[in-house]
């Protein structure tokens, strides 16, 4: 019998160990689905609450179009304001544009094909507080100035594109003249200003990083408004790209070696004549241009710009790809940095041996001696100081010319001392990538001094 009642009372002992498990289990669950039931009222709460933002946030964006309606058109022309309003304790944050279109779709923004701006686009645009991720609530309508609104003044617009013929936003127009005005394009990089009085305007076109055609961060034209006219002028406008030259030269090889020049220049057929622009200050001799010289305010053509050493057309060289082997055509790209490598031949002035004018047999002239060159080609300038080495290559005076034995392309009058003589050969006309020699003749002086 006590055997039998130990028996009993483990066996009550272990039971009640499972009803407290299944205690706790009951109040887990109950836990889960109630978290799950609160889940399922906050995200309706959430969705309601939204649903009357959204509903009021609409009715916010047509009170914001019959304000906008009761102004002036003058008033209205270019408009872009934003305030707050709060309603049922939540932030409510409207902005009101007005744009000019010339066509009762309101697609067209800076055709003006009719000669005149027909409506303005009102749009108002609503964002609140605890959005969750809903769109904003927009409101368009378009807007018809009475007749005789512009009465004796004009109208002037810009539409500003990048090199792909898009629209650039964000870029400031200032006008000043008989009146001022200012503003930026829109999204499709046109500002249109109307209710201008007669007269000449200045404006100033502006935005951080770009440029026009010729590398200007600034545009500043001219124009005339007459009364009761539109026009909207195109303008050119993208991001600046940089270009890095690096300079290379060759010595009878197709070795390439470091080089310097004291001008390079890039073309394009887009540029104002003559096409080209040339950075470089003519004395400092530089390796590698870049931003330092200038060469990051580049428009970013669809095609590519050529680049040379030197200031002139002649130091091209021979052919429209003077450089072969070496690349010297560039695209640039907007925001971009690209580089690209440009060729100077190397020059070996040697002199006629005694008894001969300028042919064989030749002797190489001491290292060290000084040789002057003359560009002879239009439009060529800088006349160059150099010296030779060991074998004639002629270099800067500031390097050994081991390292740099080239000068730009192009006809040189050459001046060399030798023997205490001054010797000259004229127009002679570098033009071989790879390098060549130059004979001056032995017989022939430069008494008169006008050798350099």
């Amino acid at each position: 019998m006590s055997r039998l009642h130990t028996l009993f009372e483990r066996i009550r002992r272990e039971e009640g160990g499972f009803g407290v498990l299944e205690v706790m289990a009951s109040a887990i669950l109950v836990a889960m689905l109630a978290v799950g039931v609160f889940k399922t009222f906050d995200a309706a709460n959430a969705a309601s609450g939204n649903t009357r933002a959204r509903s009021l946030a609409a009715d916010l964006a047509q009170q914001d179009q019959e304000r906008m309606r009761a102004f002036r058109a003058n008033e209205l022309s270019n408009l872009n304001a934003t305030y707050t309003r709060k309603v049922a304790g939540v932030n409510y944050t409207i902005t009101s544009t007005a744009v000019w279109v010339n066509d009762g779709s309101g697609s067209r923004r800076c055709g003006l094909t009719s000669g005149r701006a027909d409506y303005i686009r009102i749009t108002s645009s609503v964002v609140w507080d605890r959005m969750r991720g809903a769109a904003p609530v927009t409101s368009t309508s378009l807007y018809a100035p009475p007749s005789g609104s512009f009465g004796d003044e004009g109208n002037l617009g810009f539409e500003v594109l990048n090199r792909r013929a898009t629209g650039v936003p964000g870029v400031t127009v200032t006008l000043s003249g008989p009146a001022n005005r200012t503003g930026s394009t829109d999204a499709d990089g046109c500002i249109f200003f109307p209710f201008l009085p007669q007269g000449t305007y200045t404006a100033v076109i502006s935005k951080s990083g770009y440029v026009d055609y010729q590398g200007n961060s600034t545009i500043t034209k001219t124009y005339g408004v007459e009364g009761g006219t539109s026009q909207v002028q195109p303008l050119d406008y993208d991001q600046a790209g940089t270009v890095n030259v690096d300079v290379k030269s060759r010595k009878l090889s197709t070795t390439d070696v470091n080089a310097q020049a004291t001008e390079v220049t890039l073309s394009h057929s887009q540029l104002n004549s003559p096409g080209t622009r040339t950075f470089g200050n003519g004395t400092t001799l530089v390796s590698v241009f870049g931003a330092a010289q200038g060469l990051n305010t580049f428009f970013p053509f669809t095609s590519p710009y050529t680049a040379y050493s030197g200031d002139c057309d002649a130091n091209r060289g021979p052919g429209t790809t003077p450089a072969t082997g070496l690349r010297n055509d560039i695209t640039v790209t907007p925001g971009g940095s690209q580089t690209v490598n440009v060729n100077e031949p190397g020059l070996r002035i040697r002199a006629a041996a005694s008894g001969t004018t300028n042919g064989t047999p030749e002797v190489t002239m001491p290292q060290g001696t000084t040789v002057i060159l003359t560009p002879k080609s239009p439009g060529c300038s800088g006349t160059l100081t150099l010296r030779l080495d060991s074998q004639g290559w002629v270099g800067p005076t500031n390097v050994p010319t081991s390292v740099d034995p080239g000068i730009p392309y192009g006809v040189y009058d050459i001046c060399a001392s030798y023997n205490s003589r001054k010797r000259r050969l004229f127009n002679y006309d570098l033009n071989t990538m790879n390098g060549e020699s130059a004979r001056v003749p032995n017989t022939t002086s430069d008494p008169s001094g006008s050798c350099p």
